[in-house]
């Protein structure tokens, strides 16, 4: 009961009694009598106030984890909003980096509103910034995947240090260092305060960008901004984007005028993207853009196919959880220096809360 909880108040302030039962049964045998045990468990933990209702029919909850979590991060952020951050900026910056040097607090929070270009550009000011002041930068990302996305601007850059939150904990930090939590809306409350904890460690200035991407549990910048943290919004200066929204009545009509609108602009030779609803929509609409695309030559008409892995991200919150696997999924474990190997997932039992594997050689185990 403790895991699940400590499994959903890593990504949700708020949960269901159902929400709960079901990640105590996803990560335990199925047995009889398992889910009147299980009841038995989620109430208990109700009458000790590890799950704090939020509603009068006790049926929405938050946890004490996350309200701990929270307390801690606005102590330490209340403290970092007081203290000097001794920044300078490179000669001719006007900008938002300007600003955050001039309030010079220890943690600022840099509220992003721009597109992919814009955000590049504002790290490399940010780059620019760390040079001029003599500081090593520390990249910080939340977890694996957000930490590729990083790799464009900053992979192989002297003087930066990209990592996630999970290996800063574990890392030898410089003295000093110009802290960078990029995509901060990704961060849940406890991940965010241990990174806030470490830079100020080691004497660490942090700028902490919210981009407005998905959102993890907790909304840790909000609480930033609740404490007392220097909040500044950096928007491009001029952005020449135009935005056609495309209305029909019907779905059909809909993704066919979107369809032949963005060959048209692409014809052009104009930069052209397209958006949708959702990932079925989305599907939809990349499949017609292609049709439209081959009928008016733009796409070659010989087609091939290629099956590729679509990643399926674990770490410690989902690994465990039974719900995630299924059967024809491939695990890769990696060993180092390029060394893996690959099983194929042939089986999930509930009884005995296990996953039967197939290596390459086509040997079963679990």
């Amino acid at each position: 009961m403790r895991e699940a909880i400590e499994r959903l108040s890593s990504k949700s302030v708020r949960v269901t009694y159902d929400d709960v039962m079901t990640s105590v049964l996803n990560h335990i045998p199925i047995a009889p009598g398992v889910y009147g045990q299980a009841r038995s468990a989620v109430d208990n933990a109700i009458g000790r106030g590890q799950l704090i209702a939020v509603d009068k029919n006790q049926t929405l909850f938050t946890t004490a984890v996350h309200v701990r979590d929270e307390a801690r991060l606005a102590q330490l952020a209340a403290g970092l909003a007081e203290k000097r951050g001794g920044l300078v900026v490179p000669a001719g910056e006007k900008g938002v980096l300007a600003q955050v040097a001039d309030a010079d607090r220890a943690v600022s929070l840099i509220d992003v509103r721009g597109g992919t270009q814009f955000v590049s550009d504002l790290n490399s000011s940010i780059m620019a910034m760390a040079k001029e002041n003599g500081r090593p930068l520390v990249v910080v990302a939340a977890d694996g995947a957000a930490r590729k996305r990083q790799l464009t601007t900053f992979g192989d850059r002297p003087g930066v240090t990209l990592m996630t939150a999970e290996e800063m904990t574990a890392a030898e930090l410089p003295a000093r260092p110009l802290v960078l939590v990029a995509e901060s809306e990704r961060f849940n409350t406890s991940g965010l305060h241990d990174v806030l904890k470490t830079a100020t460690q080691h004497d660490g200035t942090t700028l902490v960008t919210d981009t407005h991407a998905r959102r993890t549990a907790g909304f840790a910048s909000g609480v930033l901004s609740s404490a007392g943290v220097k909040q500044f919004t950096a928007t491009p200066k001029t952005e020449n984007v135009r935005v056609t929204m495309v209305q029909k009545d019907t779905v059909e009509d809909r993704l066919s005028v979107a369809a032949r609108y963005f060959a048209h602009e692409k014809a052009q030779g104009r930069v052209v993207s397209l958006q949708a609803g959702n990932a079925r929509t989305r599907d939809q609409l990349t499949s017609r853009a292609r049709e439209v695309l081959t009928e008016e030559g733009q796409l070659g008409r010989v087609l091939g196919e290629v099956t590729v892995r679509v990643p399926v991200w674990l770490d410690a919150s989902n690994r465990n959880d039974r719900s995630v696997y299924r059967a024809g999924m491939v695990l890769e474990q990696h060993e180092g220096q390029g060394q893996k190997s690959v099983f194929t997932i042939t089986g999930v039992s509930e009884r005995h809360n296990l996953l039967t594997l197939k290596d390459e050689k086509g040997q079963t185990q679990g």
